[in-house]
């Protein structure tokens, strides 16, 4: 009789601890991570001499927030928003005249993540994102009239999350990612090297805060 008490306060310990999970439906996540992203990054220059290709490898600075929503205890859909900042003169790799210091990156992404080990303090989840990106910086022409390189294209990153809740809906997070991006300019918004093709693929490692808004 005594085993089997035992036994019965076991289950129903790892009954309560299986359905204490930190996400579950109707959650809604909101979190916001800094880090540093590594980067291959290719330039097509297309404007003097056709099919040139440059490559460098290159660090920058990410900054993206994320909001998700869980569609069941398992799954969850969001939408990325961010992007990297490179610490470089554009002029020295772009056959272009800039006065900027920078490279910026952007990305809106629509992303489906699973949470396949989910507990009441832990949070583990593999997540696949689709959506768009952009490359951006100012510049200037022969003229000494101010214009801008503005290129548009497409983004796939494929990440894991992990999210650690030593409160009730505060949280810390950290994230390990993949990705490449493709980015095309486009003439109509005044883009100075306009057959200048730019693709960036690499990885990223971010650390941050997540808050459960709901559940």
């Amino acid at each position: 009789m005594k085993n089997c008490s035992i036994f019965l306060i076991v289950a129903i310990l790892a009954n309560g601890t299986l359905n204490a999970q930190s996400f579950k439906k109707g959650s809604l996540l909101i979190s916001v991570s800094e880090g540093t992203t590594y980067t291959h990054y290719v330039i097509t220059d297309n404007n003097t001499n056709p099919g040139v290709v440059k490559d460098y490898n290159w660090n920058g600075d990410r900054d993206p927030l994320f909001i998700e929503y869980g569609i069941s205890k398992k799954w969850g859909i969001g939408l990325l928003m961010g992007g990297d900042i490179f610490h470089i003169n554009p002029s020295t790799y772009y056959n272009t005249s800039s006065k900027d210091n920078k490279i910026i990156t952007s990305e809106l992404t629509l992303e489906g993540s699973y949470h396949f080990y989910n507990t009441r303090k832990w949070d583990i989840s593999g997540c696949m994102g689709l959506g768009f990106a952009g490359v951006y910086f100012n510049g200037y022409n022969g003229d000494a009239v101010n214009t801008k390189y503005n290129a548009g294209g497409n983004i796939i990153r494929l990440s894991g999350k992990a999210r650690y809740y030593p409160f009730k809906r505060f949280g810390i997070l950290g994230i390990l990612s993949t990705y490449a991006e493709s980015c095309t300019p486009d003439p109509t918004k005044n883009s100075l090297v306009k057959l200048t093709k730019t693709n960036i693929s690499g990885y990223a490692i971010e650390f941050g805060l997540c808050y459960r808004v709901r559940r």
